[in-house]
């Protein structure tokens, strides 16, 4: 039996009933509203709360972001490592080698716009690795650009770039954003600063209720909407 491991923000613990080694995770937005930021919160609270201490790597081909700027100067429990392929056998070749070297247990792979990103290829792989290796992976996906045109926003598994593959490979989803970020106002006309809407998938399980979590801005992590948060308002709670 395997362990389960939690992340403290309440709402994703329970939505996706924990995490475990051997998953494939994604998380998804549309740009802009800290999906990143989202993966690096969910490992940091595991790497937090698990029994055996894992080490966590952010895996990232952006090179305007360095580890830094990621950790926000907090714990540097994270191990950041550039990577530079070109394709598919290069990442692989890559990020076998850094997984060994640093002897990470969680890995957020953040896929920035590369051709093999959409290949059903890449997230098989990620998929074959987590469960080989028995380590827990993060991947930042993107959503297609056809959701951008709709006139509501409504996201659904089938709105993220290599969805067919992905309902097949990937153990949870999360789809995410922020309700500041696409002018959502409650119905005083008031922002909802801060707000962030999750769609949660777990297994074969798609949950249809939407929770919400809070971002913070300043330190750039999300955490649980607490009682006290009440004060500002929020229509959709």
């Amino acid at each position: 039996m395997k362990d389960r491991m939690t992340c403290g923000i309440t709402e994703i613990d329970n939505g996706l009933s924990g995490f475990y080694y051997g998953d494939l995770v994604l998380s998804t937005s549309r740009p802009g509203h800290g999906n990143i930021y989202l993966l690096i919160s969910i490992a940091r609270g595991i790497c937090f709360s698990a029994k055996d201490s894992p080490k966590c790597l952010i895996f990232t081909n952006n090179e305007r972001k360095n580890c830094a700027y990621y950790q926000t100067g907090d714990e540097g429990i994270f191990t950041y490592y550039n990577y530079a392929a070109k394709d598919l056998q290069c990442f692989k070749k890559e990020l076998v080698s850094v997984i060994k070297t640093t002897g990470a247990k969680i890995v957020v792979v953040e896929n920035v716009e590369l051709d093999f990103g959409k290949s059903s290829d890449f997230y098989r792989y990620l998929k074959k690795t987590a469960s080989d290796s028995e380590i827990l992976i993060f991947v930042k996906a993107n959503m297609s650009r056809n959701s951008e045109r709709k006139s509501y926003f409504d996201p659904k598994i089938a709105d993220i770039e290599g969805s067919a593959v992905l309902e097949q490979v990937a153990d949870k989803f999360i789809i995410m954003h922020r309700l500041d970020v696409l002018g959502i106002k409650d119905m005083s006309g008031r922002d909802q600063r801060d707000l962030t809407d999750l769609r949660l998938c777990s297994g074969d399980v798609l949950r249809t209720d939407t929770k919400y979590i809070l971002f913070d801005s300043e330190k750039r992590i999300f955490k649980d909407f607490t009682p006290d948060d009440k004060r500002y308002g929020y229509y959709y709670l």
